[in-house]
């Protein structure tokens, strides 16, 4: 089989890191390519990893803040091989770096030498919990338009007794002191109106197991982010593992959500109360987990490496 080589970078504690990661591992469940995942942060070590593989295509987990090196090399250095840049957010994808832009986004209508992509989910299977008390569980870095307050407040004017786990971590690029996160949640505890909603907050990184067993705890999972279209955000990875495990899923019309927030019925907390979403079930998260399996990520990339190589 032909070799692809998947390219990311190596620092963990990154949103991009992590959606690279996942879509690496699951590219390796083809059949009709050997998907190479590979590590870099160097030029120097790209083209290392280049020459030994011989691949006939370069797929970028790309973002300027994690590649500053790249610039134009993968494209000047090797000119006779396919470069597929995955574009994440902000700007406008550079052509003279990549022959092809795979959007990060699975709203994106393939058009021209650009294509969208899937969402990297886990295939996972963790037993249903109930719980006696609701659990309303949530993560994320610790940024002010990721809403970890808004959850506080939603849940204390719709019940009386519940459990709110928050865990928010630091950001490597963008929180590397911690100062942001730790004033999040400095935030979130002071919105604790009732003797009968309880707070706890964690903030260590966990590892993609011990994430997906924290959100599979709970009654239901809630993500309330701001709408920031303006700023051309990408999709939010958050929900690619929401919706890997059997619970319920709670959001807002954030535009960060526009791949899953016309699902029905609705899961967004402007149209329903989260009492009426979690009696609602998996309907619209077993939609879309479906949607994004492993098999149709793969069959995309495949077909997208068939007809441009």
């Amino acid at each position: 089989m032909d070799n692809i080589i998947f390219l990311n970078h190596k620092e963990k504690a990154c949103g991009v890191y992590q959606y690279g990661y996942r879509s690496g591992k699951i590219l390796q469940k083809s059949t009709n390519y050997n998907f190479i995942y590979v590590e870099v942060e160097t030029q120097a070590e790209f083209a290392n990893a280049v020459n030994l593989h011989k691949p006939i295509g370069i797929i970028y987990n790309y973002h300027p803040a994690t590649m500053p090196w790249l610039g134009y090399h993968g494209m000047n250095m090797f000119p006779s091989i396919k470069h597929y840049g995955l574009y994440h957010e902000g700007g406008v994808p550079d052509s003279k770096q990549f022959n092809y832009i795979l959007y990060v986004d699975s709203t994106h209508n393939d058009i021209g030498t650009s294509f969208g992509i899937p969402r990297p989910l886990f295939e996972t299977s963790y037993p249903n919990i109930k719980n006696n008390i609701p659990v309303i569980s949530s993560f994320g870095f610790g940024f002010e338009h990721k809403g970890f307050e808004k959850i506080v407040k939603i849940v204390n004017n719709q019940f009386d007794e519940a459990i709110i786990k928050l865990h928010i971590s630091k950001s490597f690029y963008a929180d590397r002191d911690g100062n942001r996160s730790a004033a999040v949640i400095s935030r979130c505890h002071n919105e604790i109106k009732k003797p009968g909603i309880k707070l706890i907050t964690t903030n260590n990184f966990l590892t993609d197991d011990d994430l997906l067993a924290f959100l599979a705890a709970s009654t239901v999972n809630i993500f309330l982010y701001d709408n920031i279209e303006q700023f051309a955000c990408g999709l939010s990875s958050v929900i690619d593992y929401a919706l890997s495990v059997n619970v319920p899923l709670a959001i807002s019309k954030s535009n960060m959500f526009r791949h899953i927030k016309d699902g029905q019925p609705s899961m967004c907390v402007e149209d329903r109360s989260l009492t009426e979403i979690i009696q609602s079930g998996n309907q619209t998260t077993d939609f879309y987990k479906d949607l994004w399996s492993h098999n149709n990520f793969v069959k995309k990339y495949e077909m997208i490496i068939n007809q441009t190589k």
